[in-house]
């Protein structure tokens, strides 16, 4: 990555502000074409972004979680109209160390170990009037995981819920998994557009993903049952440049062009002289970092007969 500092280097020597016989100029006697260079080199930046080619990266692991409520059944939107309900069932079920689940309404929902014969509460969920369906994830801190425990499902109106799991497994609070359908993770939040998908799977396979959705161009989202690693290649949004400490989105390349078009800006204050050398060599390094790179083997031409 460049620094904007050695991009406004290059500009002072165009200008032949950067040295005095072979000594650097003290910042302060440049401060006025610093300023103006921190401004036009942001605006700058964010107009070549477009042509840029930098790319940043995300990579998410994913292995589903066992849920000992089963595989599919829970993911089902169920109405509670006031007789109460169990999971697994009544008689509740052994290894369970933590839950997801979803509801709305005023509902209740109590998780419970069954201790030497006596259903004990472990944790009771509540809501008040919530209209859309809530996730509460968590761990469950079980006296014995060879204990049966079950969730329960009660209140006094109606109200639904859905994605109900028991999670065999104890994880970290915060890493309690989501159980439903599709799992959202939120992108970065200098993420714009996703260049590319890829997933590679523990039998070696490797493909660009296919089953995914994107909304509200931040929310990524992939199934459970996806398991392996997704890397999600994406073009970065540009940084606000504020400081000649600051480093370029944008690639190297195209930084070379941000000298040439800061310093044109600036030369109709300090040097017209200079402005029609700088535009010119602001497209020239333009069109070169708009060139395309290697062809992939798809594109390659084969002159010898035959095909790749």
């Amino acid at each position: 990555m460049v620094q904007l500092q050695d991009l406004y280097n290059k500009c002072l020597a165009i200008f032949n502000n950067y040295t005095e016989d072979g000594v650097v100029v003290a910042p302060e006697e440049n401060a006025d074409t610093q300023a103006k260079f921190i401004l036009f080199a942001d605006s700058a930046q964010k107009e070549l972004w477009k042509y840029s080619k930098a790319t940043k990266k995300v990579e998410i692991t994913n292995k589903p979680p066992i849920n000992q409520l089963g595989l599919l059944s829970n993911f089902n939107l169920v109405d509670f109209y006031g007789e109460t309900q169990y999971y697994p069932d009544e008689n509740g079920i052994a290894e369970v160390q933590g839950y997801s689940v979803k509801y709305d309404g005023d509902g209740v929902i109590t998780f419970e170990e069954n201790i030497a014969g006596t259903w004990t509460e472990l944790l009771k969920l509540t809501n008040t009037s919530i209209d859309t369906l809530t996730l509460s994830k968590g761990v469950l801190t079980v006296s014995d995981t060879s204990n049966k425990v079950r969730m329960v499902i009660s209140g006094t109106t109606h109200f639904r819920h859905k994605d109900r799991a028991l999670y065999k497994y104890l994880y970290q609070a915060d890493k309690v998994p989501e159980y439903a359908a599709w799992v959202k993770y939120d992108l970065p939040d200098d993420f714009n557009s996703i260049d590319e998908v890829v997933e590679e799977y523990p039998s070696r396979q490797y493909q660009k993903a296919s089953y995914y959705n994107t909304e509200n161009y931040k929310d990524y989202y992939y199934n459970l049952y996806f398991e392996g690693l997704i890397r999600i290649t994406y073009k970065p949004i540009p940084v606000t440049l504020t400081s000649l400490d600051d480093y370029m989105t944008i690639d190297d390349v195209l930084c070379e062009s941000i000298v040439y078009d800061a310093a044109g800006k600036i030369g109709f204050y300090k040097n017209k002289d200079v402005v029609n050398y700088v535009e010119q060599r602001r497209m020239e390094a333009k069109g070169e970092a708009m060139e395309s790179g290697p062809a992939v083997e798809e594109t390659i031409t084969n002159y010898y007969g035959g095909s790749w």
